[in-house]
Formats: structure tokens, C-alpha cells, sequence
């Protein structure tokens, strides 16, 4: 008899499935890829998703032919992501090469990382542990080390 997924894997299934959904929803922004390994956590997700869509329509509003390298540089499309992560408690979006305004969406969408809750979204602020996290009240006291006596 098969057994039933507890609700931490079904809810890991589901973010997986938003994450890859965002992917194919954008796919100039992440052209040739299936899915998209995000080195942050899901509170960030809406951050993330309204960043790759004004990307994605940045790049969609460009000619065809100015959205790839001169033949002298491989010809190759040069607008994609290259990494999506947290580092120093706020969001880091890098790409290969950046539309024109796209430089501005991407400063937005960190700044607005660090006042959002990696872990669950809500209202958050930069938090010194082991490790620098944007966190809100709850998930901070969740995880912060109990005071020394």
C-alpha cells in the first residue's frame, strides 16, 4: 500500500511546482531550460516571479535581432538568467547580460528582499545569526539560537 506524503513533502511539491511554472512562464528569461535551480527560499517567490515577468517583457519588447550576440561574439541569445540567490540576507539576481532598465527592476526587487521574510513572505528585517537572513518575527524566533546563560 502506498504511503501518504507528509505535508512538509507535499508543500516542498508545491513550491517546486511554482518555481517551475515561473520558469515556463518566462521563456525568453530562462530560454532552454526546463526548470531553474533558485538558491533562496520561497518567501522571496512573488519578489522573484514580478522581477522575471518585467524582465521577460523588457526582453520581448526588444527587436528579434538586438536580443542576441553579434556573429562575432558565437551569435547566441544574450539575455538570461545566470544565478538567483540570497547572499547577505537579500536577494542577488544576476544575468548574463541586461536589457536596457532591467538594472533598475533588479535593485528594486533586492531592496524590497530585504525588508520580506526569505522563509514565508511577510514583513521582515536583516537578521545576524550564523548566517545574515531576512526574517520575520516569527521564523526568527524559530531559528535564533537560545540565549546563553
Amino acid at each position: 500500500m502506498p504511503r501518504n506524503k507528509s505535508q512538509d513533502q507535499i508543500a516542498r511539491d508545491l513550491e517546486q511546482t511554482a518555481w517551475n511554472l515561473l520558469v515556463q512562464s518566462c521563456p525568453l528569461l530562462f530560454r532552454g531550460r526546463d526548470s531553474y535551480g533558485f538558491e533562496c527560499n520561497s518567501g522571496w517567490f512573488d519578489i522573484i516571479a514580478t522581477l522575471c515577468h518585467d524582465i521577460e517583457k523588457l526582453i520581448a519588447e526588444m527587436p528579434e535581432i538586438e536580443r542576441f550576440h553579434e556573429p562575432q561574439w558565437g551569435g547566441e541569445f544574450m539575455y538570461g538568467i545566470a544565478q538567483v540567490k540570497e547572499k547577505y540576507g537579500t536577494l542577488r539576481f544576476y544575468m548574463h547580460s541586461e536589457p536596457d532598465g532591467a538594472q533598475d527592476l533588479i535593485e528594486a526587487a533586492e531592496i524590497a528582499s530585504s525588508k520580506t521574510c526569505e522563509f514565508c513572505g511577510k514583513p521582515g528585517e536583516i537578521r545576524r545569526l550564523s548566517w545574515i537572513r531576512t526574517l520575520c518575527d516569527e521564523d526568527y524566533e524559530a531559528i535564533r539560537p537560545p540565549p546563553k546563560e
